[in-house]
C-alpha cells in the first residue's frame, strides 16, 4: 500500500543510534516526516507544548519508560509501533493490556520491506479510528463552560484555548466527569498514571492538580472549584461566583 501523499508526522525514539538513523532514512524514503528523539524527556517536552505526530516509533527497552509514554500516547491518541529485535520479542508479553494501542515489529532495516513496514503502519492507524473516533467540537463532552478536546489536549472556555498537558488533561476529564464526587487518589493514579501506585514521597499527582486549578481558573471565580479533600482526593464542586474585589469595593452599603 502506498505512503499517503502528504506522508505522516512520525516521532523516533529508540536507544540504538545507528537503528534510528536508518529507521529515519528509511521512512524518509516512503514519503513519511520522522522526527527522532535522543531522550524521553525531549518527546515529552514537545508534546506537553502541543506537537502532535501521526504515529510513534519506540525502540527503547526500558519496560518503565515504554509504558509511561504509551500511557500518554493512550492519552492523546498517537498509536506506538514497538521496535523490537527478536532477543527482546517476548519482554512486551506482560505489558499486553498497557500497550493495547501499540503494534510491534522487528524491524531490521536490511530485512523489513516497505510494504510490510508499510501494512503495520497502516493497520495502526485504522485501528485508532475504529476504536476511538476523532471528537469533533459539536461531540465534545463539556460541563458549564468547559468544553474538552480530547484529540488535542485542548479546553475551551469563554472563547479561551487553554492547552494542558496531557496528564493535566487526562485528570481534569476524569474531574469533570465526576464533578460533585471525590476522586481517589487511587483512581487517579489508576486513570492517569496507568499504574497501582506512585512512588512513595512523590507529590506529582498534586502537583498536577494544581496546574489544573490553575490553567482552567478553577479557584471559584468560574463557579467551579477545584479542592483537596485531606486523606482521599480531589473533587470539583460548584459554588457561587466570587465578586470581584473593585466590585466589592463600589458596592452601595445597606
Amino acid at each position: 500500500m502506498p505512503a499517503p501523499r502528504e506522508g505522516l508526522s512520525i516521532a523516533l525514539l529508540d536507544g540504538s543510534t545507528e537503528r534510528i538513523l536508518a529507521t529515519r532514512k528509511r521512512l524518509e524514503s516512503m514519503g513519511h516526516r520522522p522526527i527522532a528523539f535522543a531522550q524521553p524527556v525531549d518527546l515529552l517536552q514537545a508534546l506537553s507544548h502541543a506537537q502532535r505526530f501521526d504515529m510513534l516509533f519506540l525502540g527503547i527497552q526500558d519496560n518503565v519508560i515504554r509504558k509511561s509514554l504509551c500511557a500518554v500516547c493512550g492519552v492523546i491518541r498517537i498509536p506506538v509501533l514497538f521496535i523490537v529485535d527478536g532477543a527482546n520479542w517476548t519482554a512486551l508479553a506482560p505489558w499486553g493490556a498497557d500497550f493495547a494501542n501499540g503494534d510491534a515489529i522487528e524491524l531490521d532495516v536490511e530485512r523489513t520491506s516497505n510494504e510490510e513496514l508499510d501494512r503495520r503502519m497502516q493497520t495502526l492507524l485504522r485501528d485508532r479510528s475504529a476504536l476511538s473516533p476523532a471528537v469533533n467540537e459539536a461531540q465534545a463532552p463539556s460541563w458549564h463552560g468547559y468544553q474538552f478536546m480530547p484529540e488535542a489536549c485542548l479546553v475551551l472556555h469563554r472563547d479561551r484555548e487553554i492547552r494542558l498537558q496531557p496528564r493535566q488533561f487526562a485528570l481534569a476529564l476524569e474531574l469533570f466527569r465526576n464533578m460533585g464526587h471525590v476522586v481517589s487518589r487511587d483512581r487517579i493514579t489508576r486513570v492517569v498514571w496507568k499504574t497501582a501506585s506512585l512512588r512513595e514521597g512523590t507529590r506529582v499527582l498534586d502537583v498536577c492538580a494544581t496546574g489544573v486549578r490553575s490553567r482552567l481558573a478553577l479557584h471559584g471565580e468560574n463557579g467551579l472549584l477545584l479542592r483537596a479533600v485531606y486523606g482521599q482526593g480531589y473533587q470539583i464542586v460548584l459554588v457561587r461566583p466570587r465578586i470581584g474585589a473593585a466590585e466589592e469595593g463600589c458596592a452601595t452599603p445597606g
